[in-house]
């Protein structure tokens, strides 16, 4: 599936600078991106249901957390 999106000249000039530097196609640079984005919203939204179902209480320290599993 192709998707197009127009890009104003000096947004297209940044986006293809940056995914050079990266050393990946522009393509490549907007699916990481794209995926970044959905996969910190399902981060957020589980962490708002982990809240919730918590009753809002403060979780544990990671630093007891990895004491407990000998990490």
């Amino acid at each position: 599936m192709a998707i197009s999106v127009a890009w104003k000249a000096d947004e297209e000039r940044l986006i293809r600078e940056y995914a050079d530097f990266k050393g990946i196609t522009i393509t490549e640079l907007i699916k990481q991106a794209v995926f970044d984005s959905i996969e910190d919203y399902y981060d957020a939204v589980d962490l708002a249901q982990a809240i919730e179902e918590n009753d809002g209480a403060p979780g544990r320290p990671w630093k007891e957390v990895k004491q407990e599993l000998g990490l």
